[in-house]
């Protein structure tokens, strides 16, 4: 007769595939929830951080004051010199921008000077010339040629790239300094600032005289936008705390960083923004203030004036003084006290965090080298106090003597007590530390027992050193062992080629035959992919019968003061040894693990679980027949 239940793999959605079944441990009745109120700890780590840092904190302190008296000693003159600097390099890049444009009108003046008329017969071909040549020169906005008593000739740089004719060459004619007929022939003289139309900027032309034989015939002339001086003067004073500017010599400002870009007032066609159109109002205080400044050194003249309540102090040079065009180069930042102090503190600043990270990183070393170890040790100690020994390692050796000492210790401690944990069940020794060292009594206890047996196992061992089946049974073990501890069972014995092994004790199971079920499920599992990898290795497979049976059995310590086992004895034991056994006599099927069960586990089992009746059987002993069934797999 087969009795058929619901699928197994109902079954699995209440134990897991994978075998685990875990229990809750005893509650540590050393938790801090169940014990006195303890005193606030504190951890080694944050207490050799602080002392440390006490220790350090003195040493910046120090040095931080030092360095703000050396500091304030040193700052005028490291200002001066920063100004110095500052001008210097904002001059250079000046000249860098606005020198080519000399030998350009040079080499555009000779060759105008020898051409009829200058060549502005051909207005086309001069056009020509003029914008192929300052092609190279991104700089230009404008040149052309302006005879004596002839049209005009040139060309403009539109805002958008593009290189046209001049249709106001008129205008540039108009900027024409008057009195560049008496220059000499190598002198080069900057025109008053004009609004060109096309190129929506004001300009500031360089102008060179063309003579033949002595005569003035006309002159040439090439243009920069104030916009392109401003970047000049940016890209140089961006890389400063302070301000460079270049003014005119009716004080206006020429180039600015402000002015880099398009400023509204140019599109009214004012040429030179005012000091109150600039935006900067800094600069506005401090030339207004200009009369009052003093020569500090290297052509420079400083200015310093204090404005809502914050001081400032201003550098001033002149250059290029040609003709009427006397222009002035300056910078502008924090006064010298202010920002010498600036920068003092700046650099203590950096020599205190560096002292600060330091001493954090000295004390993280120090920490780690006292805490962390025994941070391990603990979590190390808490492992073993749960019997996790597999997952619990060896502690490192430390170069502080005791806590090598500790170590040390603790490792012997933990290779005794993997010992201790292959001869005496890990439940057993879970419970023993749940009770604190009591002893654990003798009781009758409803359990679930299991017997297995290898199949075949005389004729296979026959030919077979002793070493061999040895090392083949600790491997046959090592599966079912796994498989048991999984299910929460305990481990009772080994016997030659068999094993025994009970559910329900030391911890009480309501559910002990189904976990005994899955245990033996879970043994022909694995037994079936370890027989995979044999067939593949040319070994032959390995089958077993397992037994099962549940009922009240004797459950505890049994044997001589000093040498007891933790077993279960009694008729149920015998009975379901009997059951295994009876895989020898009873049609079952063949190069299969074989599970029979007795009517008292069969009658615990979820209907998720199919069995097959096989027989009732008579047990030596007992005057009732058993009623035996095969778990189906």
């Amino acid at each position: 007769m087969v009795i058929w239940h619901a699928h197994p793999f109902i079954f699995r959605a209440v134990i897991p595939v994978t075998g685990q079944l875990t229990d809750p441990l005893p509650a540590d009745a050393s938790s801090p929830a169940a014990g006195p109120r303890r005193f606030p700890r504190i951890g080694i780590k944050p207490t050799v951080t602080a002392c440390i840092m006490v220790i350090v904190v003195a040493g910046i302190g120090l040095t931080a004051w030092q360095q703000w008296s050396i500091a304030r000693e040193a700052t005028d003159e490291l200002t001066r010199r920063n100004a110095q600097l500052v001008v210097d390099q904002v001059e250079g890049h000046l000249s860098h921008y606005l020198d080519p444009l000399t030998d350009y009108v040079d080499w555009i003046a000779d060759l105008a000077a020898g051409r009829e008329d200058l060549g502005v017969g051909n207005a086309d071909s001069v056009r020509n010339l003029l914008a192929a040549s300052v092609a190279a020169l991104p700089q230009i906005v404008g040149a052309g040629v302006v005879p004596a008593d002839g049209p005009t000739v040139g060309i403009v740089r539109t805002s958008d790239g593009r290189t046209v004719a001049d249709a106001n060459a008129g205008a540039a004619r108009a900027t024409m300094p008057p009195g560049i007929a008496e220059v000499g022939d190598a002198a080069a003289i900057w025109s008053r600032p004009a609004f060109d139309a096309q190129a929506a900027a004001p300009v500031v032309r360089l102008w060179r005289a063309v003579r033949r034989d002595g005569k003035f015939l006309g002159a040439v002339y090439a243009g920069v936008s104030f916009a392109g001086i401003s970047e000049a003067v940016s890209d140089v004073s961006s890389r400063f705390n302070g301000t460079a500017f270049l003014l005119d010599g009716a004080g206006g400002v020429l180039a600015h960083p402000n002015l880099t870009s398009t400023h509204p007032d140019y599109a009214k066609g004012t040429t030179v923004i005012g000091l109150e159109r600039s935006g900067d109002l800094v600069l506005q205080g401090l030339i207004e203030r200009s009369s009052s400044g003093r020569p500090s050194g290297g052509g420079l003249t400083t200015i310093e004036a204090i404005l809502d309540g914050t001081d400032y102090v201003g550098f001033l040079r002149p250059i290029r003084p040609v003709g009427e065009n006397a222009w002035a180069l300056g910078v502008w930042f924090l006064s010298t006290d202010m920002l010498g102090q600036r920068q003092r503190v700046i650099a203590s600043a950096w020599i205190g965090l560096s002292l600060i990270a330091a001493a954090l990183a000295m004390s993280w070393i120090a920490g780690n080298l006292i805490a962390e170890p025994i941070r391990e040790t603990a979590l190390a100690v808490k492992g073993l106090g749960q019997m996790d020994l597999d997952t619990v390692s060896q502690l490192p050796r430390s170069s502080i003597r005791e806590l090598d000492d500790l170590a040390t210790a603790f490792n012997s401690m933990r290779g005794a007590l993997r010992l201790f944990g292959t001869y005496v069940p890990r439940s057993l020794v879970k419970r023993m530390v749940a009770a604190e060292g009591e002893q654990i009594e003798s009781s009758e206890r409803e359990v679930a027992i299991m017997f297995t047996d290898i199949v075949g196992f005389t004729t296979f061992s026959e030919g077979k050193g002793a070493a061999e089946v040895a090392e083949f049974l600790n491997d046959h073990f090592q599966i079912l062992g796994r498989c048991v501890d999984n299910s929460s069972g305990t481990i009772d014995k080994y016997i030659g080629d068999a094993l025994m092994a009970f559910w329900g004790a030391p911890e009480d199971m309501e559910d002990a035959p189904v976990r005994a079920c899955y245990c033996a499920m879970a043994i022909a599992d694995a037994l079936e992919r370890d027989n995979a990898k044999r067939r593949q290795e040319g070994l032959p497979p390995v089958y077993v019968r397992i037994g099962l049976h549940a009922g009240s059995a004797l459950v505890g310590n049994i044997g001589a003061e000093g040498r007891v086992n933790y077993t279960v004895i009694g008729d149920n034991v015998n009975i379901c040894q009997r059951v295994e056994s009876l895989g020898r006599e009873v049609d079952v099927p063949r190069n299969t693990t074989t599970i029979l069960i007795t009517d008292a586990v069969a009658q615990q089992l979820p209907s998720s679980m199919p069995f097959v009746h096989i027989g009732n059987f008579d047990v030596k002993g007992r005057e009732e027949e058993i009623v035996v069934y095969r778990l189906v797999i």
